[in-house]
C-alpha cells in the first residue's frame, strides 16, 4: 500500500493498493535534477491521484521501488 499522512493537530490520510496503481508520474524541474529532489505523482485505478511532496528526496529511485513493488 502507498499511504500518505498530512497534518501534525488534525489528520488526513490517502491511502492506494500498488495493484491498483496505473500510472507514475516524475516531475523534476532542473535545479530538481541537479539536487536531487522533485515530486512523485501516483495514479491508481479511477482516476484516484496521490501527489508526494514537492521537495521529495531522491524521487527516482522511490519511482523504481514504486515500479517493483
Amino acid at each position: 500500500r502507498l499511504i500518505k499522512n498530512r497534518g501534525i493537530v488534525s489528520r488526513a490520510t490517502e491511502e492506494l493498493q500498488l495493484d491498483a496503481v496505473a500510472a507514475i508520474r516524475l516531475e523534476q524541474s532542473f535545479m530538481g535534477r541537479l539536487l536531487n529532489y522533485g515530486r512523485v505523482v501516483v495514479t491508481g485505478r479511477g482516476e484516484r491521484t496521490i501527489s508526494l511532496p514537492a521537495l521529495l528526496v531522491d524521487p527516482v529511485r522511490l519511482r523504481q521501488h514504486l515500479q517493483n513493488a
